[in-house]
């Protein structure tokens, strides 16, 4: 399995989420399937794993910032 960003992996054991597939498209985005309810996970390559989204369905995107940027936006 390939491996994925360090703030990824903490996010997915803080939140008890375990990976079972990772895949890199063309396009630069990282896919990850997990064993949530909803079980696609994605980040791009560009951002270094700052932002993940959490796919909820029907061309639904969730977005996770983790690091310095969810530190930020819990302040306001």
């Amino acid at each position: 399995m390939m491996k994925y960003a360090d703030r990824i992996n903490h996010y997915f054991i803080k939140n008890n989420l375990k990976a079972i597939d990772v895949k890199q498209s063309s396009h630069g985005f990282v896919y990850i399937v997990t064993n949530d309810e909803h079980p696609m996970y994605r980040y791009s390559e560009l951002n270094r794993g700052l932002l993940l989204q959490h796919d909820l369905g029907n061309n639904e995107w969730r977005d996770i910032w983790l690091g310095e940027r969810e530190k930020q936006l819990a302040l306001f």
